[in-house]
């Protein structure tokens, strides 16, 4: 067992479950406010519930995944990052620096 942080959440409705083994890279928002937290793609895993999860094509053309039953956006992945939804962990991090933002040309919402 890892000493190291450990974070889990979930979608609104439970039917999916996340884990999370560190701290977030970075947390921001979009235009309309949604919040997001980046995180290394290694330290994120679907813990449960990944029948219900879907992915679907946002309009830039990348993957994002959410629960097919809730139909919340719970996370996008691109360049061994993860982009997650903020309301889904307890953790805060700084806003991501230029290189990092650089990495992020995708969006979860």
């Amino acid at each position: 067992m890892s000493n190291g942080p450990y974070y889990q959440g979930s979608c609104e409705c439970g039917a999916v479950t996340l884990l999370v083994t560190d701290e977030p890279l970075a947390q921001g928002s979009d235009d309309q406010g949604n919040g997001w937290l980046v995180l290394d793609a290694a330290a994120v895993q679907v813990s449960g519930g990944l029948d219900a999860l879907s992915t679907e094509f946002r309009d830039d053309g990348h993957p994002c995944s959410r629960c097919h039953q809730c139909r919340q956006w719970l996370l996008a992945e691109g360049d061994e990052l993860t982009l997650i939804a903020d309301i889904l962990l307890p953790a805060e991090a700084e806003p991501p620096s230029p290189e990092l933002a650089e990495r992020l040309p995708w969006r979860l919402y």
